[in-house]
């Protein structure tokens, strides 16, 4: 999840389609973690459909799909805080 918001928040736009333009290692400075671990990670996303990547190298595109379900996850958690806890 850390490496979405990180790839959102740095998002640019660029002739209308916003890109991250961080490469893996300073997404992977920004986690904290290597780059191997960072490569891993943003495979995973890319093999879920979560994120593409753009044929200039080290540049990824957030797609529809993640966005839907980071509005999702912050919705859950700002219900989840409303519920009294037991």
């Amino acid at each position: 999840m850390k490496v979405l918001l990180i790839l959102k928040e740095h998002q640019v736009e660029i002739e209308g389609i916003s890109v991250c333009p961080l490469n893996q290692q300073e997404i992977a400075n920004q986690v904290p973690c290597g780059k191997l671990k960072a490569n891993q990670m943003i495979k995973e996303l890319i093999d879920g459909g979560y994120v593409e990547m753009m044929r200039i190298k080290g540049r990824y595109i957030i797609t529809t799909m993640i966005l839907f379900r980071l509005v999702l996850t912050l919705l859950l958690k700002c219900i989840r805080s409303m519920i009294p806890k037991v």
